[in-house]
């Protein structure tokens, strides 16, 4: 694929807080969450937009730690989040997605970014 058009949606990422997330158990906390149209795929827009997330967390959100998640199918995404810092922290069963319609084994993966932050 050559160069993306500016202005060319590709994706989208954001930070989930304590009323939509199921890990979070501070204020502090958030989960990400991302998704990179097929197109896309291999180009590394996800590393490079969770990378850039993840490092603004601490400064410009206050954020302490990230949680994010991926179907334990996925690998694309578990070697995004584990290039990114993130660290598998369990896997949770038969998690249900009522809107797709899909139960799925779900991988949960955090980073402590004030750690992360001592080793920059």
């Amino acid at each position: 694929m050559g160069e993306i058009p500016a202005g060319t949606l590709v994706g989208a990422i954001g930070l989930k807080g304590p009323d939509v997330s199921r890990f979070i158990v501070s204020d502090y906390e958030r989960e990400a969450g991302y998704w990179i149209g097929k197109p896309y795929w291999g180009l590394g827009l996800a590393s490079e937009a969770l990378s850039a997330l993840i490092e603004s967390g601490p400064t410009k959100l206050g954020v302490t730690k990230s949680w994010a998640t991926h179907a334990t199918d996925n690998e694309r995404s578990h070697r995004v989040m584990v290039r990114c810092g993130l660290t598998p922290i369990r896997v949770d069963k038969a998690v249900e997605f009522p809107l797709i319609g899909v139960v799925r084994d779900e991988a949960v993966l955090a980073i402590d970014l004030r750690s992360a932050q001592s080793r920059a």
